[in-house]
């Protein structure tokens, strides 16, 4: 691999840890606003907000269960929204703002949608909600099996949202070379990325968190069916001198501050 074509996986890197860490960052403040709405107690445990309240008080009836632990879901899923939008607005321009929107969206997707496959199995915040609507766990496990082909059509299109970063036609004129930058720009970064995460906190590593990064990684990997087929992409056109070649400031700034924010919130309110 050429250097220059190095920092094309090493700006996604930094793009892909900051995204998810202000995705998680957002949906752990709207958690803790439900939870100081009712005068809960809170804690963070490495990206989560955790609520500490003890779990035989009358603090705990269906309205808090049901807003503590559905927020994150509704929160996450506005945020899939507006990253599209956001996406397609920048999809035609120069510079990296499409690749960090296109990063937000696959984790927002993945922390709404895919939250299903996550917590009902291991009996998580969206299992505690659905059981506290008194929906018998057989449903919950219907509702599970159905997430997976909405993942599916969710994700399928992720190979567009990332070849727009290609600085040149050659990287997406024919089936292996479209892969190969796909590699690079999308699958290299979420696997060095997730391991990064977990070694932010490797002296409390979860299943949990392991479930969803594997579920991330998974949801960049549906992408490849699409590269089956060896066809031109339709109405695809390269952005004229796009930079994904060269160091981004931005990006790095981006995971910088997002890194750094952990650690202080998490020292914070631990």
């Amino acid at each position: 691999m050429k250097k220059s074509k190095i920092w094309i996986s090493i700006n996604s890197f930094f793009a892909f840890v900051s995204a998810f860490i202000i995705m998680k960052g957002i949906s752990a403040i709207s958690r803790f606003i439900i939870i100081r709405y009712f005068n809960g107690s809170t804690q963070m445990d490495n990206f989560e907000m955790d609520c500490i309240t003890w779990k035989y008080s009358a603090f705990w009836t269906q309205t808090t269960v049901i807003s503590i632990y559905t927020i994150g879901f509704f929160v996450c899923l506005a945020t899939a929204l507006i990253s599209y939008a956001l996406y397609r607005h920048n999809r035609a321009k120069k510079g990296f703002l499409k690749l960090w929107f296109s990063w937000l969206f696959v984790i927002a997707v993945n922390q709404s949608v895919g939250l299903f496959l996550r917590d009902i199995p291991l009996k998580r915040d969206i299992y505690h909600a659905l059981n506290w609507m008194y929906i018998p766990y057989g449903i919950m496990i219907v509702i599970t099996v159905l997430t997976i082909p909405a993942l599916y059509f969710l994700n399928i299109g992720n190979d567009i949202k990332f070849l727009r970063m290609a600085p040149a036609f050659d990287d997406i004129v024919s089936n292996r070379s479209r892969r190969g930058f796909y590699t690079r720009i999308a699958l290299i970064p979420a696997v060095a990325g997730s391991v990064f995460l977990l070694l932010m906190h490797f002296y409390n590593i979860q299943l949990f968190e392991i479930s969803e990064l594997l579920l991330l990684i998974i949801s960049i990997c549906i992408t490849y069916i699409m590269f089956i087929k060896d066809e031109l992409i339709i109405e695809f056109r390269i952005v004229k001198n796009e930079n994904s070649n060269n160091f981004n400031l931005f990006v790095l700034m981006l995971f910088i501050v997002s890194v750094a924010a952990f650690y202080y919130f998490t020292t914070k309110y631990y």
